[in-house]
């Protein structure tokens, strides 16, 4: 009797035993299941290199200043390319930056539109003329680290657009894999222009951050959100108007796998009022959209072309 009460406890032990064993592992299952899945964003480039992407830009913009009315529109399309020249052993990549053509077209008020076309049109208007010289011409050579950050930059051209003299050249992305709904931070200044003694210009710099989110990742493709926010208090009309265009909000995507952006949408809609007199007011709408168009080693190609012939 004693014995098979023995025996009983004993089985009944085991069973207890393998069943607390059972409990333990789908405990560590489950907080494995829980654990969300991380995405390392990195940049990845090639040595010889070329990445083209095509940018429209697109504003209307209304004014009202004593009573008087104006409206600009402008619609901007460029190819941008990012040449790597080299690539560190610590993925740092540097690359030449230039603009293959433009073409640009621009209304202001009762004034007739203006139009340039770098790849028909031989002289440019008057209004153009900067912006001609820059196509087709290297502007800056850029040093960046595999999280998108500037690591040495040489402008090479005067009047180089404003992402490329200083600041940020694309996203910069966190140093540690994320996942989903996490969000990081990007501080930066933007130059304005104030009043200064006897009706002079004084250069001030304005605080500002942009707030990136990892919204989703579907098939590879990272959907990343972008807010921007100017951290200066109670600032005057006449800097508030000098900001708008640079208050982006929008959304772009990253392919994981290939390490690069393949499009973004930025656009700005804001408004201004007693930036120039009482009653003044500026109304501003924005679109910056920016796709890839074509990323390939295209010495290679040319070679292979040169070999058939």
């Amino acid at each position: 009797m004693i014995y098979f009460y023995l025996k009983g406890f004993d089985t009944m032990r085991r069973l207890l035993g393998c069943l607390a064993a059972a409990v333990c592992i789908a405990l560590v299952s489950a907080a494995g299941a829980d654990e969300p899945t991380k995405y390392d964003l990195k940049y990845k480039f090639a040595p010889g290199e070329t990445i083209r992407s095509r940018v429209t830009h697109t504003s209307d913009v209304h004014t009202t200043i004593k009573n008087t009315h104006e409206k600009a529109t402008s619609k901007a399309e460029s190819e941008k390319v990012w040449r790597v020249t080299a690539v560190s052993p610590t993925d740092e990549a540097t690359f030449e930056y230039s603009v293959d053509y433009v073409a640009m077209r621009g209304k202001v008020g009762d004034y007739a539109e203006v139009v340039y076309d770098s790849r028909k049109d031989v002289v440019p208007p008057d209004v153009y003329k900067g912006v001609a010289k820059t196509v087709k011409t290297p502007i800056a050579e850029i040093t960046l680290d595999a999280r998108g950050r500037v690591v040495k930059r040489e402008v090479k051209l005067q009047n180089a657009p404003a992402n490329v003299s200083g600041g940020s050249v694309t996203l910069p992305m966190p140093n540690e894999p994320i996942a989903v709904g996490h969000s990081w931070y990007d501080d930066f200044k933007i130059p304005v222009k104030v009043d200064g003694a006897a009706g002079a210009k004084i250069d001030r710099q304005i605080k500002a951050r942009q707030k990136y989110k990892l919204e989703s990742v579907t098939d590879g493709i990272a959907r990343i959100s972008v807010v921007t926010q100017v951290l200066d208090p109670a600032l005057p009309a006449a800097i508030e108007v000098q900001l708008v265009q640079r208050i982006l909000n929008g959304e772009l995507r990253f392919d994981i796998a290939k390490g690069r952006i393949v499009s973004q949408s930025m656009k700005v809609d804001g408004s201004v009022i007693d930036f120039h007199g009482a009653g003044s007011l500026m109304k501003c709408k924005m679109e910056i959209v920016e796709e890839l168009v074509s990323a390939a080693v295209e010495t290679a190609k040319k070679d292979e072309r040169t070999e058939k012939k």
